[in-house]
Formats: structure tokens, sequence, C-alpha cells
């Protein structure tokens, strides 16, 4: 993609869909691909952006609601996606991510994930993301914060 055309409204939108669409298609029999984050909408502006996924039974745990590792593994990706997206269409790693667990995420339901960008410079992206369900948009289910080598 022409750099010029990667930084505005267009292009972001434009890179996220080909990245969620890249870890879903790309690499299957992955947790990436299990998870199939689609994104709903994007704000270059504002550096946001929103995903959502269906909560299928295979990442439930033996409480019957989904497990706090495919929890922070939705959360890691969208940040991830983001963080990508702003370093250049660089992966970015992880470094480090802090979940906190606000209420338990119910299986088989629409789960949406917004990500805030803090920064993104040479060798460090930071952003925080939220989750919430379907039904209730108000009641967030966990939130992140998360630091991506950009380098």
């Amino acid at each position: 993609m022409a750099e010029q055309n990667l930084y505005s409204q267009e292009g972001m939108e434009r890179s996220l869909r080909a990245f969620v669409k890249h870890l879903a298609t790309d690499f299957p029999d992955t947790i990436n691909s299990g998870m199939a984050l689609t994104l709903e909408e994007c704000s270059f502006a504002e550096k946001t952006a929103v995903f959502s996924c269906e909560i299928p039974r295979w990442m439930s745990n033996p409480g019957g609601v989904t497990h706090g590792g495919m929890v922070a593994g939705l959360l890691d990706s969208a940040i991830g996606s983001v963080t990508y997206y702003f370093s250049g269409e660089k992966l970015t790693p992880t470094i480090s991510l802090q979940i906190t667990f606000v209420r338990p995420m119910v299986l088989e339901k629409r789960t949406w994930l917004k990500v805030s960008l803090s920064s993104c410079g040479r060798t460090m992206g930071n952003a925080t993301a939220e989750a919430w369900q379907e039904g209730a948009p108000d009641r967030v289910i966990a939130t992140a914060s998360g630091t991506y080598y950009t380098g």
C-alpha cells in the first residue's frame, strides 16, 4: 500500500480489514483464526478501532463462561491490530499486557472490543481496550492496557 494512502481514514480501514482477514484465514487451526475478529469501525483522527466477534463454546472454562486466557487473547489481538497499523504495518509483538476482568464473558454472544491508541513511536506503542457484549454496551466485561514492540 502506498505510504501516502496508508495514513488516512480510508487507509486505516483498508489496513485493519486486511490484517484481521489475514489473521483469520492465513493461519488455519490457530487461536487467531478461531477468534475471527471483524472490524466494525475505526477513527484515524481519534486513533480508535472497534472490533467484534462471536464467542464460541470452545472458548469456555469449566465454569461455563469464556476462559480468561481467551478474553486476554481477544483484547491482545485487537490492540495488536491497531498497533500494527500505526507502526506502519509492522508486526507488533506484545511486551506487556495488563488485564482487569470485571465480569464473566458469556459464551455464544456477540462481543465488541474498543481499542484506543495512546502512543506509537519507533520502538513501542501503548494502547488500552475494553470489551462488552450484545445487549449491554454500558457493562464492561474486561479492560486491558498494553505495550507493544514497534521497531
